[in-house]
C-alpha cells in the first residue's frame, strides 16, 4: 500500500531540517541517504528520481518544519488556543 509520508531530515547544505511530500510504502535510510521503496531518493539534501536523475519535490511550508524540529527538541511541547475552542 502507497502512503503520504512527510519525512523531516537534516539538509546538510542548509543546515537545516527539510521536509517533502512523498508517496511511498517504504523508506530507509543508508548512511546519509533517504531511499524510498520507488528508487527515489535524497542526498545531500537533494532529492533525486530512481535514475539517480535531480527532480523537483514538493514540499510543505518552512513553519511545519522549523515545528518538528521544535517539538522535537523540547519533547514537553503542547499547543495552546486563544480559549474560544475553535
Amino acid at each position: 500500500m502507497v502512503l503520504a509520508f512527510v519525512p523531516v531530515y537534516l539538509d546538510p547544505s542548509a543546515y537545516a531540517l527539510a521536509a517533502a511530500y512523498v508517496d511511498t510504502d517504504g523508506i530507509t535510510r543508508e548512511e546519509k541517504v533517504l531511499r524510498f521503496s520507488d528508487g527515489s531518493y535524497i542526498e545531500g539534501g537533494v532529492f533525486h528520481d530512481p535514475s539517480g536523475e535531480r527532480a523537483q519535490i514538493e514540499r510543505p511550508h518552512q513553519v511545519f518544519t522549523r515545528w518538528y524540529g521544535f517539538a522535537l527538541t523540547f519533547p514537553e511541547t503542547e499547543i495552546w488556543g486563544d480559549g474560544s475552542g475553535r
